[in-house]
């Protein structure tokens, strides 16, 4: 007996010990390449809750929406825009919401954990598809893990796994953009696969902007040199390098059709808008004299306006168009005056003039690139974190979040331009009334096209 329970204490010790190791090579060796489609739902641990626009499944079940919100106060863990900037997610300490810009509407809670919640909450248009990526404090989504949610089946279909922790994740139809510290991986969205991989600077803020449409993809990464840009043209299989500045970035974005990439650097005065294919420096835009961090830049939806705003509270608003019609004019007006002042110089300096020519006119005409509207945060939100995207029409807005909680809607004049008129001030989290709960069914796909812009999409 005694030596039939040692065999079966040596054998429990061996089956566990590699359990134990097999559990090490899987999640410390084959990453990043590592992916899994799940074929289960996640344990019972992990409660599901209301249904929504975002969850087909429960109007075919027959269920009621309940959409339901913190009764206290709600700590923000991140939050950002869609692609096409009509809704946005935001990340909390155990699950995440979704919510329309326009009008405001909470169409989805979910919570996934008891505690930690997530750093990262990325959704894919208007569709079931979310990649989320836990916070350090989370035990069961880890920093280190993308996990693909399926809202229309309430369950995890797919994970990537990484040596170091997840700084952004950015998404398309066919691809899925996974940045690192140093590191930026792209997979394709059907399988998994991994397509490229990028080195970068240092790239703590986890800078990466990529294009929305199906027939221009266009990645922008920061370069391995200080202040440069990576732009990878995907469709043509072009890369175009960017030297955009002599500091670090802060910023990086994409118009949505792929051709304007907007950079910033950790100086904050100066946004500089590049043509994507050719590398061309388009406009120069002066934000202030003052070093500030800018925490987003982001384009209109026609490319004609740029947002930025930083921790200064004030969010500025460039008009594109006016701009290069006046940067023409004002060079032309310029090259004329300095033409005039050459000929009266000596032959001694005329060369040395000449050489500089471009140069000067370059400068007279950023310092007048200042912007076309602009309006300051409320004191209580002015040095929270933002997220910023353009409202739809046809009125003329910005919306901004802030990590404090609230949604502030701008109206700007797109003609003249000046004070922006606050248009809504709203907490995103704070002890709702019933009447300020909107209940809604989730919409009808019958007869209808797959318009991500206009309709949820089940995928």
């Amino acid at each position: 007996t005694q030596s039939t329970w040692g065999l079966t204490w040596r054998v429990t010790h061996f089956c566990l010990l590699v359990r134990v190791l097999a559990c090490s090579v899987v999640d410390g060796l084959v990453v990043p390449l590592k992916h899994s489609l799940h074929t289960t739902s996640p344990p019972d641990t992990l409660p599901y809750y209301s249904p929504s626009k975002l969850s087909f499944d429960f109007q075919q079940e027959g269920r009621q929406p309940n959409v339901t919100m913190s009764k206290t106060s709600t700590r923000l863990t991140c939050f950002g825009f869609n692609q096409d900037q009509g809704c946005f997610a935001v990340g909390t300490e155990t699950g995440f919401s979704v919510f329309t810009s326009d009008p405001v509407r909470e169409t989805s809670q979910r919570q996934l954990v008891p505690s930690g919640g997530f750093s990262i909450v990325a959704m894919l248009f208007r569709t079931n598809i979310l990649a989320l990526v836990g916070t350090k404090n989370n035990a069961q989504c880890l920093p280190t893990k993308v996990m693909i949610w399926d809202d229309h089946q309430g369950r995890f279909i797919g994970e990537l796994t990484f040596r170091s922790e997840v700084k952004c994740v950015c998404l398309r139809r066919d691809k899925i953009i996974v940045v690192l510290e140093s590191k930026v991986y792209v997979y394709n969205f059907a399988d998994l696969t991994v397509l490229d991989r990028l080195d970068t600077a240092v790239n703590p803020r986890g800078l990466c902007a990529l294009s929305m449409t199906s027939d221009n993809a266009v990645l922008a990464v920061p370069g391995l040199q200080r202040g440069s840009v990576r732009v990878e043209l995907y469709n043509s299989k072009e890369t175009t390098m960017l030297l955009a500045h002599e500091s670090a970035l802060s910023c990086i974005s994409i118009n949505s059709i792929g051709t304007r990439v907007a950079t910033a650097s950790e100086n904050g005065t100066l946004i500089r808008v590049f043509d994507s294919l050719t590398g061309e420096l388009i406009h120069e835009l002066r934000r202030g004299v003052g070093r500030a961090d800018l925490h987003a830049i982001a384009f209109s939806h026609d490319s004609k306006f740029l947002a930025a705003c930083s921790d200064t509270g004030t969010v500025h608003v460039f008009r594109l168009d006016i701009i290069a019609s006046e940067e023409s004019k004002r060079d032309s007006s310029a090259k004329q005056q300095l033409d005039a002042a050459v000929t009266m110089l000596s032959d001694a300096f005329k060369s040395l003039v000449k050489s500089s020519n471009s140069q000067i006119v370059k400068s007279i005409a950023s310092l007048q690139n200042k912007s076309f509207a602009s309006v300051r945060l409320p004191s209580s939100s002015a040095h929270s974190h933002t997220a910023l995207a353009f409202g739809p029409g046809p009125e003329y807005s910005v919306i901004v979040l802030t990590t404090d909680g609230f949604f502030f809607k701008f109206l700007f004049d797109p003609i003249h331009g000046g004070e922006c008129i606050q248009d809504l001030c709203l907490p995103l989290f704070l002890s709702p009334t019933s009447e300020d709960i909107v209940v809604s069914e989730p919409p009808s796909l019958e007869g209808k096209p797959p318009n991500p812009e206009a309709e949820w999409l089940l995928i």
